[in-house]
């Protein structure tokens, strides 16, 4: 670690003022960008970071540590509100070229560098995937160093999945516990907000619009594809859930904003705090630390319940993911309601609830252990009813043949019979 401090000076945010700084900068080789981790406060072995690892082009450097700064400290809302056992990082990759043009050699590198600047940190920063990186990319980083957070304990299990679960159950909490019959619209369809769509079909939405820079990843199943409209914000929807960029929002797309309800996967959906507030009045807003947690959520599990998360099926995992989501969304809602004021701003009593209770991740434990519970009493009752319902038919049975009236007369064969 001295070496890093050495050579990648702290350096403080004056224009990110309480909003986290950046911790670590690391310049990559051949002109491909700077790395930079970002932190909510300072990191240790009991207490390491934990966020993602973005692969993004800024107009300028300065862009980029503003970004990750803040990005830093959204993460520290969700490991807070939570209580994962981690706190708030990021890690950002200033790109200096757009990351599609990126070679798979010039991605190697960049990991590369990553794990050595991980390494570095000696255990006091964990990362996953984030906009750009794949769990293919966190596999490769994972051979190279210690600290990666992707699933890698159970391959079946997909980040992005979890956090499109948590997503949904966020929604649910939303509009009253379900989403039948509601009209929707997701912005952004790559690996979280496809699902979302997808799980908001199943569910019976009454309508799911998608919209996605690339049009044809907006073609799913039961969808209507908008990409190609005007001003999708100002659709008749009851909720609006973006799963793409940040800063969505701009000042002028919120106030023509028509849906009541916005909560999604997307960090810091509002280009603006101002444009955030603005909405707050009129709508409500589910601040991602609470909606889009699903992937901290199982890197919680995979770090305090390693043994269950390598065993798990990735549907449990998911539905501990939706049910924990929903009920902190729940939560979150009440206090709002209670107190007269956005669910933002009671993010911070939620999580005061949560820090004396174990890390979020360690009760999955219990989770399975309720299921499977719950399980073996549904299998035994499905097997007492199964035998109740046979001693009933043999009971039947048994009453009609004592019912049926006695023959009229013997049968006494002739002669002639009995010599045949």
């Amino acid at each position: 670690m001295e070496g890093i401090k050495a050579s990648q000076a702290r350096v403080p945010l004056a224009a990110a003022a309480n909003e986290g700084e950046v911790i670590v900068r690391r310049t990559l080789p051949n002109n491909l960008g700077v790395l930079h981790v970002a932190a909510s406060q300072p990191l240790s072995k009991g207490t390491p970071g934990n966020g993602g690892l973005r692969l993004w082009q800024y107009a300028t450097l300065a862009d980029a540590e503003v970004e990750a700064a803040r990005l830093g400290k959204g993460m520290e809302v969700k490991h807070s509100t939570f209580h994962t056992g981690f706190a708030g990082a990021k890690v950002v990759c200033a790109a200096n070229k757009p990351p599609a043009e990126w070679s798979a050699a010039e991605k190697s590198m960049l990991l590369d560098e990553a794990a050595l600047m991980l390494k570095g940190m000696d255990g006091t920063m964990y990362t996953g995937c984030d906009m750009n990186t794949t769990t293919g990319d966190m596999d490769y980083l994972d051979g190279k160093c210690d600290y990666v957070l992707a699933a890698i304990a159970n391959p079946e299990c997909c980040p992005n999945t979890a956090t499109a679960h948590g997503v949904f159950g966020a929604v649910e909490a939303c509009l009253g516990g379900d989403v039948a019959g509601k009209r929707l619209l997701v912005h952004g369809c790559g690996g979280v907000g496809s699902v979302v769509a997808k799980l908001l079909v199943e569910y019976g939405a009454a309508q799911v619009q998608t919209v996605d820079v690339d049009h044809g990843r907006a073609d799913i199943a039961g969808c209507v594809n908008v990409s190609s409209a005007e001003a999708w914000w100002t659709h008749k929807v009851d909720c609006v859930v973006p799963c793409s960029s940040s800063g969505l929002f701009t000042e002028e797309k919120q106030k023509e904003l028509v849906a009541g309800v916005v909560v999604g996967a997307t960090n810091l959906p509002f280009a603006t705090k101002e444009a955030q507030r603005a909405a707050e009045l009129s709508l409500t807003f589910v601040p991602e630390g609470v909606s889009s947690a699903g992937a901290v959520i199982v890197d919680s599990v995979e770090h305090y319940a390693r043994a269950q998360f390598a065993a798990a099926a990735p549907s449990e995992l998911y539905e501990f993911t939706r049910q924990t989501v929903r009920e902190k969304t729940q939560e979150v809602l009440a206090l709002s309601r209670r107190l007269a004021v956005p669910p933002s701003l009671v993010l911070p009593l939620a999580a005061e609830a949560a820090e004396h209770s174990p890390p979020i991740g360690s009760r999955f434990v219990r989770f399975v252990e309720g299921r499977e519970e719950k399980q073996l009493l549904a299998g035994a009752a499905a097997a007492t009813k199964q035998a109740a319902e046979a001693m009933a038919q043999a009971d039947v049975l048994r009453a009609a043949m004592a019912a049926r009236p006695a023959p009229s007369h013997s049968f006494v064969p002739t002669p002639e019979q009995q010599s045949m």
